[in-house]
């Protein structure tokens, strides 16, 4: 997309929603990662956590959205709201932006101190933020 028609992405407003994202209880790090680069725009690690790469996560993420967003098309199906990896010690989940479709929020959660579905909601009202 031209940067002239791409909705501008204010400063305030990414801390807004990292400082919301930091909020949610076993979280190990977020960021708005750019759809189309797999660019981080703007991210934030818990305070106890220093090893996360979160840039080498949201380079996969973007890859796994892409693939998502291929299948859906593919299948005639609509846009793809959110998806959610589980690992063995983490769960990621990936949540689209709807008023910024060329980006996407990722969370890295510690799978031992989330709850999952409060955790989706968190991520969801983080999301309204960038509204």
């Amino acid at each position: 997309m031209d940067d002239a028609l791409r909705p501008r992405l204010d400063q305030a407003r990414v801390l807004r929603v990292l400082e919301q994202l930091m909020r949610i209880e076993g979280v190990l790090g977020g960021c708005i990662v750019d759809t189309s680069t797999g660019l981080v725009l703007g991210q934030q690690l818990a305070d106890d956590v220093e090893d996360l790469p979160l840039e080498l996560t949201a380079a996969t993420a973007t890859e796994v959205l892409k693939a998502q967003r291929r299948a859906a098309r593919d299948l005639g199906s609509q846009r793809v709201d959110e998806i959610i990896i589980t690992l063995d010690r983490h769960q990621h989940i990936l949540r689209s932006v709807h008023q910024h479709a060329d980006l996407f929020l990722l969370v890295v959660l510690d799978r031992r101190r989330t709850n999952l579905a409060l955790a989706r909601f968190q991520v969801m009202d983080a999301e309204h933020l960038l509204a």
